[in-house]
């Protein structure tokens, strides 16, 4: 059994072009523009009381163990202050693949240590940086009215032109690495408008449980402009257009389903068909 609760809005037309982007927000309305009118339009909450949570549980920690480490605790300190947070979300009993994690994150805090060294040190870092930019790219705070478009990195450093962007993995390997080059290439350009132009910009994943650090898109500072901005504008023009021209928000299922929070209200219908939601679709075209 489940718990839902939907906040009806106003239909009114053009809603998508009201949006503050994110590219995980973008690629949700790419992959199933139905699961994106229930979370973002009508604010739909349903809330399964049988699913496992604990690969989310602990992907927030790690990002939070991460997140204190960076901004200048010592590993052991980090470890304890998450502890104390997340040990009963996490459990007793899945609270030993944190600890297996440690040896990772050590290595990693490593890699960080030697590439401030080769670069001279870094003339700043930032964990956790919350950055936006409106319409014309100029930046805006992250909850501002006016923003266009939004994301957060778990690591930026930038020495002298050059810039350093990492994000974090629980779960993955390198060769994932491609499938999230767009939104690495998004931290690029928000970085580039917000914290000022840079010579060179090189994104990295690093996948905790493998402690991999993988490569992703390096973004020379006249290429944003030239190209990574109108790629974004285009990306976003036709996720949009596409859904306006199809005339409703559509149920399209995909390997995404099985993290969907939607999936158990789709499966009680035919395959292929949006289930139990089905009359969503439906009332979907009075907005478009």
């Amino acid at each position: 059994m489940g718990n839902e609760q939907a906040i009806l809005v106003e239909p009114y037309k053009g809603i998508l072009r009201d949006q503050t982007w994110s590219m995980s927000k973008l690629r949700l309305l790419e992959n199933c523009p139905l699961q994106f009118y229930l979370s973002y339009i009508l604010k739909f909450r349903y809330v399964d009381e049988d699913q496992d949570v604990t690969e989310r549980d602990l992907g927030t920690t790690i990002h939070y163990l991460l997140e204190m480490m960076q901004m200048g605790h010592r590993i052991s300190e980090a470890y304890e202050l998450t502890e104390q947070k997340y040990f009963s979300t996490v459990g007793e009993d899945n609270w030993p693949r944190i600890i297996g994690m440690l040896p990772s994150i050590r290595k990693f805090n490593r890699m960080l240590h030697d590439k401030e060294e080769a670069a001279g040190g870094f003339d700043y870092v930032e964990p956790e940086m919350m950055m936006a930019v409106d319409r014309d790219y100029n930046p805006v705070s992250f909850f501002d009215k006016n923003a266009y478009f939004r994301g957060v990195v778990d690591y930026m450093a930038r020495k002298d032109d050059k810039s350093l962007v990492i994000d974090y993995k629980k779960g993955g390997q390198g060769f994932l690495t491609r499938y999230h080059s767009p939104q690495l290439s998004s931290y690029l350009l928000l970085d580039y408008y917000v914290n000022g132009k840079f010579e060179e910009g090189q994104s990295y994943i690093y996948y905790v449980e493998s402690a991999e650090l993988s490569r992703g898109p390096l973004i020379q500072g006249n290429m944003i402009e030239s190209h990574t901005r109108p790629w974004l504008d285009d990306k976003i023009e036709t996720a949009i257009t596409n859904v306006e021209d199809t005339g409703f928000f559509e149920f399209k299922r995909g390997n995404m389903c099985k993290y969907c929070d939607y999936a158990p209200l789709c499966k009680d219908g035919k395959r292929g068909t949006a289930g139990s939601l089905t009359e969503y679709e439906i009332k979907s075209k009075e907005i478009l």
